[in-house]
């Protein structure tokens, strides 16, 4: 396995692992004894950082593709 495929797997890993954190977090919100508005707007909440997180997974596999492994050596 290459390098940039494990980089790539761990970058996989760490998201979706969060993504499932995001998700049963959500659950738990919801099936608790809350108002509906306050259920909906952490739903919304945990919607728009799960998307984040996609998003940023979309970029940082781009920047390991592109040979930018370490982007805080820039700095």
């Amino acid at each position: 396995m290459k390098t940039h495929s494990r980089k790539i797997a761990v970058v996989i890993i760490v998201s979706l692992c969060l993504i499932a954190y995001y998700i049963l977090y959500t659950a738990i919100i919801v099936n608790l004894n809350f108002p509906a508005i306050l259920k909906i707007g952490l739903t919304v909440l945990m919607v728009a950082v799960t998307i984040t997180t996609v998003m940023v997974l979309v970029e940082r596999i781009r920047e390991i593709k592109r040979g930018e492994d370490d982007d805080l050596g820039k700095y």
